[in-house]
């Protein structure tokens, strides 16, 4: 639907939502959703709406999920009918698990590929990805989000970065990815791929220190956020687990 169709059912929409936030139960899982949401304030990823037009602005209901020991924020906007208006005439591609190896491959065909074994490899997670990218001044006064903040009550926040849930943070966000690695494929000539916030690099083993090196400064001087130490940011070696599969 077009926008203008949206604003005709927004009031019906809104309501709905509202008043399924305030007739669920207030859960000990509701209260870290809504401290999470306040650390958001905090960071600038959202700000608090005292006043919601509820038949022009567009209310996407925020609820939380418990994954392992991890909660996870979850904006709805397909219930506020958001993603419903979004389309897109182009298809977007993600490189999975066939680019990588298609990389190896290409690379150990060379002429200089004995002299480069072993090849290693590495996935840089990023971090937050999303939310280091702003929305428009426009979007952010129609865009808000609704979450349970009370046995009966529900607070609304504006949106300022790409909210995880609407359609278009997806698009929005492969078109970066896609920047990023076409920076550093050409730029600095770094074999990689990108399949959503995962940045898969290959390297023979006596370069992987200066490939890592070159990949980091790109990151931070972009202003990219990654994890640097842990599970989600290893150091190259000849086995190694990305975001799907290992190889």
């Amino acid at each position: 639907m077009t926008v203008e169709q949206l604003q005709g059912v927004a009031l019906g929409l809104n309501a709905a939502v509202v008043g399924s936030l305030k007739q669920a139960q207030w859960t000990d899982l509701d209260a870290s959703a809504l401290a999470e949401t306040e650390a958001e304030v905090d960071k600038g990823w959202l700000s608090k709406c005292n006043k919601v037009d509820m038949k022009n602005h567009f209310a996407a209901k925020r609820f939380p999920i418990q994954q392992k020991d991890k909660m996870r924020l979850i904006d709805d906007f397909s219930v506020c009918g958001v993603n419903a208006t979004v389309g897109l005439p182009e298809k977007l591609r993600v490189e999975s698990v066939d680019q990588v190896v298609a990389i190896i491959l290409s690379m150990m065909r060379s002429k200089q590929a004995l002299s480069r074994l072993p090849w290693t490899g590495r996935t840089f997670d990023l971090k937050a990805a999303y939310k280091k990218f702003g929305v428009s001044l426009d979007e952010s006064n129609r865009l808000k989000i609704a979450i349970k903040s009370g046995q009966n009550d529900v607070s609304f926040y504006n949106v300022l970065a790409l909210p995880f849930g609407a359609t278009g943070s997806v698009v929005a966000f492969l078109r970066i990815a896609a920047a990023l690695s076409f920076i550093g494929t050409r730029g600095l000539l770094i074999c990689w791929s990108s399949f959503f916030d995962d940045f898969t690099a290959v390297a023979p083993e006596k370069v992987a220190g200066n490939t890592q090196l070159y990949i980091e400064f790109l990151f931070r001087l972009l202003g990219v956020n990654f994890f640097c130490r842990g599970r989600q940011g290893p150091t190259f070696c000849t086995s190694f687990q990305i975001a799907w599969t290992a190889v």
